[in-house]
Formats: C-alpha cells, sequence, structure tokens
C-alpha cells in the first residue's frame, strides 16, 4: 500500500463529516419547519420529494457534467449553491412564502447540486490519493459515516429543538459554505498522462458521454460484477427496514423499544468492520472478499426470518451489517481502482442508479411480499439475489473476461 497524504485525507474526511452532519440537521429541520410553519403536509412532502428527483433522472448527464469540468471548483460551486438554497428555504419560511412550485423549484436544485458534488468529488479523491489507498480511505469513510448514523439523528433532534425549524435550517446551509471553502484550498488533481487514465476528453454531447460510459461499463467484467452486486446491495440494504421490523415486531412479538436496540447492533456491526478491514485485507483480495461478503450478506438476510431469539437477532444484525459494510468499501474501492479517470464520475453514476433501482424494486416488492407471504419468504427472496453477482463472477472466470 502506497503512502497517502495524511493531511489531505484528513481534510476529505472533515469535509465528508462536514457534509454529513449538514444531511443529518437538514433531513430533520427541513420537513419539521416547514410543517411547522405552514401545517401543510402536502408542501413539505413536495421539497423532500423534488431533492431525491435529480438522483434518480439526472444523475447520468450530471456524472458526464462532472467528468468534463473541473472536480475541485465544481465541488466548491455545489456546496455554494446547496448553500444557498437552504437560506433561501429558511427566508422563505420566514416571510410566509408558502409557493409549492418554488419550494419544489428550489429543493430540486439543491438535490442536483448535491449530487453533483457527489460525483465530482467521488472523480477527485483516486486521482489525489492514488489507487493503492482507496481501500484505506473508504474504510474510514465507513467508519466516520457508522458514527454520524449513531449520532447523527439525536444531533439533529438536539439542534431543531433549541434553535426551532426555521433557524436550524441556516446551521447546514453554514456548514456547505464551510465545505466550499475546504475544498477550494485542496490541490488540484494530478494531470494523467495518456492511456487508459487520461483525463476528461472534450467534443461531443453530454448524451454521447453517457453512451460511451455505459459501453465501457457493460465491456468490462469487474464492472459488471460490481453493478451486479451493487443491485444487491441495494435491495437487500433496503429490504432491512421493511422485513427485518415487520418479523422483530410481528413475528417475534417484541416491543419497539426493543426492537430499536437490536437494530443498534447493525450498526456496531459497520463500525466495527470498517476499522479493521483495511488491516486485514489489499485491493488485490477485493473480489474474493466481495464475493465472500455479498455470499454472506446473502446466507444472513435469507435466514433472518428463522430467527426467533432477541440475542441471537442482534448477532445476525451485527454480522449482517459487518458484511454490508465490507461489500460498500470494496465496491466503491474496486470501482475507483479500475476506472480510467475520464470516466470516474460517470461510472459512479451509473452504479448509484442501479443501486437505487435495487432499492426501489426491493420497496415495491415489499408492498405485496409482505402482506401476501410475510416476512420471513419476503427476507429469503431478497437474500436470493446474492445468486447474482456469484453467477457473474462464475462466468468471468469461465470466460475471461476483464
Amino acid at each position: 500500500m502506497g503512502n497517502m497524504d495524511d493531511r489531505l485525507a484528513f481534510r476529505l474526511y472533515l469535509t465528508s463529516a462536514l457534509n454529513l452532519l449538514a444531511d443529518s440537521i437538514s433531513s430533520v429541520a427541513l420537513p419539521l419547519a416547514f410543517l411547522q410553519a405552514t401545517g401543510s403536509v402536502s408542501l413539505s412532502a413536495s421539497l423532500v420529494a423534488a431533492g431525491y428527483f435529480p438522483g434518480i433522472f439526472l444523475t447520468l448527464p450530471l456524472g458526464a457534467l462532472a467528468d468534463r469540468l473541473p472536480r475541485i471548483p465544481l465541488v466548491a460551486l455545489s456546496y455554494v449553491v446547496e448553500s444557498l438554497c437552504l437560506a433561501a428555504l429558511a427566508l422563505a419560511l420566514h416571510l410566509g412564502v408558502e409557493n409549492i412550485f418554488l419550494v419544489s423549484l428550489i429543493g430540486f436544485l439543491r438535490g442536483a447540486v448535491s449530487e453533483l458534488s457527489v460525483l465530482a468529488s467521488a472523480g477527485y479523491v483516486p486521482q489525489v490519493l492514488g489507487r493503492e489507498n482507496l481501500l484505506r480511505f473508504h474504510s474510514r469513510i465507513e467508519t466516520i459515516e457508522g458514527g454520524a448514523a449513531i449520532a447523527g439523528p439525536s444531533l439533529s433532534g438536539w439542534v431543531v429543538g433549541i434553535f426551532g425549524g426555521i433557524l436550524s435550517i441556516f446551521l447546514p446551509s453554514a456548514i456547505s459554505a464551510v465545505n466550499a471553502v475546504v475544498y477550494c484550498l485542496l490541490p488540484r488533481p494530478r494531470a494523467a498522462s495518456g492511456g487508459d487514465n487520461a483525463g476528461p476528453r472534450a467534443g461531443g454531447s453530454l448524451f454521447s458521454d453517457v453512451v460511451a460510459s455505459v459501453k465501457y461499463v457493460t465491456s468490462r467484467g469487474i464492472h459488471i460484477l460490481l453493478l451486479s452486486a451493487n443491485f444487491f446491495l441495494g435491495a437487500s440494504t433496503a429490504s432491512y427496514i421493511f422485513g427485518v421490523v415487520v418479523h422483530l415486531r410481528n413475528d417475534m412479538g417484541l416491543r419497539a423499544s426493543s426492537v430499536g436496540l437490536i437494530m443498534a447492533a447493525s450498526g456496531a456491526g459497520g463500525i466495527v468492520c470498517s476499522l479493521i478491514l483495511d488491516r486485514l485485507f489489499n485491493v488485490g483480495d477485493g473480489k474474493r472478499v466481495l464475493l465472500g461478503a455479498v455470499c454472506t450478506s446473502g446466507v444472513l438476510l435469507s435466514s433472518f426470518g428463522f430467527v426467533s431469539n432477541a440475542w441471537a437477532a442482534a448477532a445476525w444484525l451485527f454480522m449482517l451489517d459487518f458484511a454490508w459494510v465490507a461489500c460498500f468499501i470494496f465496491i466503491g474501492t474496486l470501482q475507483q481502482y479500475f476506472t480510467p479517470d475520464r470516466f470516474l464520475a460517470r461510472v459512479e453514476s451509473i452504479n448509484g442508479l442501479v443501486f437505487t433501482g435495487g432499492a426501489a424494486l426491493a420497496s415495491m416488492a415489499a408492498a405485496s411480499w409482505l402482506e401476501n407471504y410475510g416476512a420471513r419468504a419476503f427476507l429469503a427472496g431478497v437474500g436470493a439475489i446474492a445468486i447474482v453477482p456469484v453467477g457473474v463472477a462464475l462466468m468471468m472466470r469461465r470466460g475471461g473476461m476483464r
């Protein structure tokens, strides 16, 4: 493993932590503030929904845009616009503006620039840290995200409780502005010297860039494997809140307080995984570890419906989240490790779309499967999707796919 610039890495960890903090606060403060100030559920729901649309409908062209333009100014500008959008929403509430079209438009713009910053920063990291350091970086990012998942909701509730909905929106707005400054102070990516890792190529339309990235991904065995693993990961993690909760509450008859304590064990499993993974493995072990984690996740999820003891359920979820985080870390690492610089943001956008697709399909399936067949059958069905990436890996091995 190569030497990593610790000061640069620390600044990247800092921006990630700040961004998670801002998202955690705004996810509570925004809908709560609109409900308190206007009493309109539709206005609040429209704002939240508008923020999700760009991640579904615009992620591919935004990925193409992020591969064309300089990454640092793009991320910094995205944070500035996001900061202004949050401030505008707070100001609109303060002035009593309840125009659903205006609120949705601001929410849509915020969602678009947030997606753009994610894609551009995903292309920036491997260029400045070096691909040999990606496993360590992604492991530490998962540790930060695990801590934020535990502390974020209570912290955001505390902030909203003290400052109130409207004033608390200005805090994530200020954090986004700070992140813009931090990114402006980061070094520019190294210029790639031709070959497969050459930088963004000018010319053509965004549509042609998207088509080129789809052709690139579907022609590489490693990327097909990662897409199939991402689809399984999206479906399995989305099913968690449906199947697991239904099994704990309905099948095992546990109280809500007990359900919360048991599910907290899963967060601990993810943090433990992120703390030790890069100490035991390297990028060369990536495909082997990823397949092991996918298989483990599938088996644990499929068998969870047969668990009938609360302590066993906590241990099951601890191991399940351990395996899931291993999947997240190695998918992100291998995706960036094997992707040329000029495709980094676009490949990130394709993988994100596939993950979202898996999550959406699992959520829709939950509506009918849980009602008709119960949590046990639903969890077994979702866990069985792990067969897909395993099958892709076998075809790669037999067919010599790259």
